[in-house]
């Protein structure tokens, strides 16, 4: 038990910096602002991928005959069955 209380006094008896509450401060501000970016990032790079995957999509219905020609069948299809 008087590890303990030898423990508590050292712990007790250790100066604290009087900066301290300005770097936690700024720490945190550091935090928060990275964060956010971090955000911004991941939506970007969500909306590129999208983007990109439309764009692939599309050049690929433009380029092959096959595909215009399955989806005229698709578009027919489902507009004869709303008849």
């Amino acid at each position: 038990m008087n590890e303990f209380k030898r423990a508590r006094e050292e712990y007790e008896s250790t100066p604290i910096p009087e900066e301290l509450d300005a770097r936690v401060r700024a720490g945190i501000r550091q935090g928060r602002t990275s964060s956010r970016s971090r955000g911004y990032k991941v939506v970007r790079r969500t909306a590129g991928s999208v983007a990109a995957c439309l764009a692939v999509l599309m050049a690929g219905l433009n380029v092959s005959p096959t595909s215009r020609l399955r989806l005229r069948m698709y578009r027919c299809w489902a507009g004869c069955s709303r008849s």
